[in-house]
């Protein structure tokens, strides 16, 4: 790196950049998050990391990479970007004139021919790059890491032999237990090196002198969760073992997972000769998707004897005759007796094209250590991140292994409680900000770095709800995290990237003083307040209908989110999948008639009938109604109403979490005098989508709510002053949705962000309203109003 690198750092505005730094009109909250982007720039330029910085893999992101313009892409180890001209030059190689490649079962056709010969010159590029001598090992190709070490599982003889894999492997390797069954052991680091160089007394497998039993050990090249690398002379370890004890114990066979390590980095399979190795070519090139290795040594194909299915092209000779017993002979060529039915053989061809974008950027070398860099001082950089009261906002976990470019961590609120995963991942994600949370299909090193034991992940499972993908990470009131955020970098990654993480970091967590994000202590409370508003939305996800009275019923507002779009497979639409909902507006509900009309954007109106008696209610709607939703929204939609009380159980909605949403107006006016005014047009408190609007309390005294009842003395239309009791359950946790503008159905920034900087509540994450539940709405039909009062029980 030269000595100008400040200078040039200094000087790099990208046109991409989130922050102008020439900006005459910016606010305040922008000089201060320039100013954030500056000092990192100013900090990784003087840091020893900056020698490791390669400007070449810089100076071609824009031209490389132009998806990712106005993007910070942190999520290297989810799927590397694919480079402009590897799609070019693929393309280009299809559509050359004269150029015909056809199914490779075709045997000599011309087109067959040239698709063999390009396979064969990519799984000579594969050999190459792996240091793969093709005289010791064979490439077949699969759909990926997953399918190849499936392959494997499917041809081990399972009667014969055991399964040892270290605790930080993924889900496609712990999935090999299926197949092993009760002879397969998870081991952690310490047993595993014990494994290698174990006199011959620690094995499952049989003890005779069978030639066919075996061990098999596998464990990653590199965590893809924590990016921790492990030694790779555990193979070298395993072979020397076998070398001792082979006469009198079954063989260890060695099963690398390479696909998060050759990400970026080298293997080399002369100097570390593993009997299996599983890849992913997505993971190295980002293009093309679906294709994937299994990369073993040649005497290591005798213990993959029990591959029962056969495909296209994998047979020498076959016979299929009622009359006579099966019989057939596999492919002499190993590799074709593996790759069952036709190969994707376009996909397979650009794989040519990343091979030599490798080698024109410097190679994997390069790669890795400007990788490393970013995440070298990524890492010092979050470490160094303190509230006022000294307490960390960031938990990092790692070890004194040696590790790859991946950051696993978790934030922290400065009263050391954690900060959802998946509200991090939410609010990044506003500011087109791309990294990963959950637990990255690594249970295990997720787990352990969690410190969840078994009971635990049963219990929060069973209990809490928590499942992979799921959006519950946080259990224990908040104290204890299921899940974890991810950053990687990669060819593509730029100290840009860098100085906008760390700038959000800043801005959105340590800008803000700590009394502006805590819930209104009890003493703030009111005894009363009023309803400013009600609003109910019968289809869920749609439209408002905003009466000034109402029925109440055991289930909220009565119809509020009574009906439901969902799509061909009876997946619910949501404001999420499709902003267009929020432009179905309702244009009337009519009780007596039992008819709710609903109007298009573009004036065309579609009136839904429905029955008024809760306990007989029909569930579905005319085919019709299902045509017209499909119409005005472009995609299959079918309009379902929720069961009624003879069908399953007590008369349901679609609530997702309780009947009722209430917010105050006061708190929405704190809100949007927050927000900046060039960014406040067309923000209302619709987007908020409360059901009950509260004023005459101060702003957000709604939240000591929590755990609390409200009474609800309806006046209008209520001659009996029967009243309505609900309990306040939780604060409501706000996600990007409250950016969708009802007028337009798009979304931007606002107000999630400006509620992002004040609203990080006690590691729930962004919170705005509460969450109540009906525990009696008095008489059926008992009507509320606004300019009702409600009292604080």
């Amino acid at each position: 790196m030269s000595r100008g690198l400040l200078n040039w750092i200094r000087s790099y505005a990208p046109s991409g950049s989130n922050v102008s730094l020439v900006d005459s009109e910016r606010r305040d909250s922008d000089t201060l998050q320039a100013s954030h982007h500056d000092q990192t720039l100013a900090a990784f330029a003087a840091s020893p990391f900056a020698n490791e910085y390669n400007t070449h893999l810089h100076d071609v992101r824009c031209t490389e990479y132009p998806q990712l313009a106005e993007q910070t892409y942190l999520d290297h180890a989810g799927a590397t970007p694919y480079a402009a001209s590897v799609v070019r030059a693929h393309t280009a190689d299809l559509l050359a004139p004269r150029t015909l490649y056809g199914n490779p079962h075709s045997y000599g056709s011309p087109s067959s021919n040239a698709t063999h010969e390009r396979i064969s010159r990519v799984r000579g590029q594969i050999f190459r790059h792996l240091n793969a001598d093709p005289k010791d090992y064979v490439v077949v190709f699969t759909s990926g890491a997953t399918a190849a070490a499936k392959l494997v599982a499917d041809s081990l003889d399972w009667a014969r032999g055991a399964f040892f894999y270290l605790q930080e492997s993924h889900t496609s390797i712990v999935g090999i237990r299926g197949v092993a069954g009760t002879k397969a052991k998870c081991v952690v680091q310490e047993e595993l090196d014990a494994l290698c160089d174990d006199d011959g007394s620690a094995y499952i497998g049989e003890t005779s002198h069978n030639a066919a039993a075996f061990n098999l050990l596998a464990y990653p090249a590199q965590c893809n969760a924590t990016g921790t690398r492990f030694p790779l002379n555990y193979i070298n370890r395993i072979r020397e073992r076998n070398a001792h004890h082979l006469s009198n114990r079954p063989r260890f066979l060695s099963l690398l997972d390479a696909a998060s390590f050759l990400s970026t980095a080298n293997l080399d399979l002369t100097a570390h000769p593993a009997d299996f190795t599983i890849l992913s070519f997505y993971k190295l090139f980002g293009f093309p998707t679906g294709v994937g290795a299994l990369v073993f040594r040649r005497d290591a194909v005798e213990y993959l004897s029990q591959k029962r299915y056969f495909g296209g092209g994998t047979v020498d000779a076959i016979t299929v005759n009622p009359s006579a017993e099966p019989w057939h002979v596999l492919k002499g060529d190993l590799a074709s007796r593996f790759e069952d039915g036709t190969l994707p053989f376009l996909e397979i061809m650009a794989l040519e094209h990343g091979f030599k974008y490798l080698d024109g950027v410097g190679g994997m070398l390069s790669i890795e250590q400007h990788a490393g860099a970013l995440r070298g001082f990524v890492a010092s950089e979050m470490t160094a991140l303190t509230y006022l009261s000294g307490e960390p906002l960031c938990v990092l976990y790692e070890n004194t292994l040696p590790h790859g470019p991946i950051l696993n961590f978790n934030l922290l609120a400065s009263n050391g409680e954690p900060i959802s995963a998946g509200g991090v991942l939410r609010l990044a994600g506003m500011q087109d900000i791309h990294l990963r949370a959950g637990c990255f299909c690594n249970p295990g090193a997720c787990h352990s770095s969690l410190k969840l034991s078994p009971e635990d992940v049963m219990r929060n499972h069973e209990v809490h709800g928590v499942v992979c993908g799921g959006e519950a990470d946080l259990v224990d009131n908040g104290k204890r995290a299921t899940a974890s955020l991810r950053i990687s970098f990669g060819a593509s990654s730029t100290i840009d990237d860098v100085a906008r993480w760390l700038t959000f970091l800043k801005s959105s967590y340590l800008s803000q003083p700590a009394s502006a994000a805590s819930v209104v202590q009890a003493e703030e409370t009111v005894a009363s307040c009023r309803i400013a508003g009600l609003t109910l939305y019968p289809i869920k996800s749609c439209g408002p209908y905003t009466p000034t009275s109402w029925p109440m019923s055991n289930t909220g507002l009565l119809l509020d989110r009574e009906w439901m779009l969902v799509d061909a497979s009876d997946i619910p639409l949501t404001l999420k999948r499709c902003p267009m909902l929020a432009r179905l507006s309702i244009a009337n509900l009519d009780l007596g008639c039992g008819a709710m009309t609903v109007r298009a954007p573009d004036g065309r109106e579609r009136v839904v009938h429905f029955d008024n008696n809760v306990e007989t209610k029909s569930t579905s709607t005319c085919q019709d109604t299902d045509d017209w939703f499909s119409s005005v929204l472009e995609t299959s939609a079918r309009l379902v109403r929720a069961a009624s009380a003879n069908e399953e159980g007590p008369v349901k909605n679609f609530a997702s979490r309780s009947n009722l949403l209430i917010s105050s107006a006061t708190s929405f006016s704190d809100l949007h005098a927050r927000i900046p005014p060039h960014l406040s047009t067309g923000v209302t408190s619709a987007r908020l989508r409360a059901n009950i609007t509260i004023d005459s309390l101060p702003p957000y005294a709604e939240d000591a709510f929590v755990g609390r009842s409200l009474i609800i003395y309806p006046g209008i239309g209520n001659p009996g002053r029967a009243t309505i009791k609900v309990d306040v359950v939780d604060l409501c946790t706000r996600c990007g949705v409250v950016n969708v503008d009802p007028a337009t159905a798009s979304s931007g920034r606002e107000p999630f962000s400006t509620l992002s900087r004040y609203r990080n509540i006690r590691g729930k994450g962004v919170c705005f309203g509460v969450l109540a539940s009906v525990v009696d709405a008095g008489d059926a039909g008992v009507v509320i109003s606004v300019g009702d009062k409600i009292y604080v029980a």
